[in-house]
């Protein structure tokens, strides 16, 4: 969360003379496929505004594509793969600036994506799950692909997350369409290193679900908000703690029942984030701001 810039930290110099007579959107909070509009959130002013994007036709599609992924980082969101009108999944790559309000195409994956996830760290986005067991990395310093190994099992829409250079993809879907609790881990430390199933310890917590947004504690605890289970959209927190692989209740409650598409919400001030909730019932968005972490 330390690559997303607050408000004042953003650098006049690189908007141009038109993108300045604007406000300057902090967060791209997100998009709505199959609908060709973003969403910003203004952290100065405090409001979230929907903005239509004109597609060209050199972007290779004419739309945002359903079941794309994408993921916020410095102003910038990246949106990869997706089905197409003939559900056929894509490897059309695109880079969204909030401040210059433009869309561009970058390089397309090596592999065809779809109900996958994103995430963003180090300058590099690493795709993870979906249906293939597939993985892949985009270097942003580079503009380059590169494979990496494929996934130990399946997971549709995991949840994501680096620590301590270790990329863990949490629960989601697995191969038979059933939510699952499950997780797997590839360490960046061994060159060789394959994805393993993660044991941990779950104390009595339902984590069979997908589309928990994560929160950062402190350097070695995270929390899972929200999702979705079997029983619908949860409004609870579970702690996980890097240090013992363990899962906890809290105490903690969201303020409205909330998934979301991107696992890492936004970090607005120290102890606030804000992200999308995507309701259930509705194919549009819903943003839900200042989730407070006591």
């Amino acid at each position: 969360m330390s690559e997303i810039k607050e408000a004042h930290d953003i650098n006049e110099e690189e908007m141009d003379e038109e993108s300045s007579k604007e406000p300057i959107y902090t967060f791209v909070c997100n998009l709505c496929p199959p609908k060709n509009e973003v969403i910003l959130y203004n952290v100065d002013l405090d409001n979230v505004v929907h903005k239509s994007i004109e597609f060209s036709r050199l972007l290779g599609t004419t739309h945002f594509l359903e079941e794309c992924a994408w993921v916020n980082l410095n102003n910038k969101l990246y949106i990869l793969g997706g089905s197409d009108d003939f559900n056929k999944p894509s490897k059309i790559f695109l880079e969204y600036d909030s401040i210059k309000n433009t869309l561009r195409k970058l390089p397309d994956s090596k592999y065809t994506h779809s109900r996958h996830s994103l995430f963003a760290h180090d300058n590099q986005i690493f795709v993870v799950g979906g249906d293939r067991l597939e993985c892949e990395k985009y270097d942003i310093n580079t503009n380059e692909w590169s494979i990496l190994p494929s996934l130990a099992f399946k997971q549709i829409y995991p949840v994501l997350y680096v620590h301590d250079d270790v990329l863990y993809s949490f629960f989601g879907i697995d191969e038979k369409f059933k939510k699952t609790d499950n997780a797997q881990k590839l360490n960046f430390k061994n060159a060789r290193s394959k994805w393993t199933k993660l044991a941990y310890k779950k104390n009595e917590c339902n984590l069979c679900l997908y589309g928990c947004g994560i929160a950062k504690i402190n350097e070695n605890c995270i929390l899972f908000l929200g999702g979705m289970d079997d029983n619908g959209i949860r409004q609870d927190a579970v702690q996980f703690d890097f240090t013992n692989l363990t899962a906890n209740k809290t105490d903690f409650i969201i303020e409205e029942k909330a998934y979301f598409k991107d696992s890492v919400l936004l970090k607005l001030s120290p102890k606030t984030y804000g992200n999308f909730s995507i309701e259930e019932t509705n194919p549009f968005l819903k943003i839900k701001f200042h989730v407070k972490v006591q």
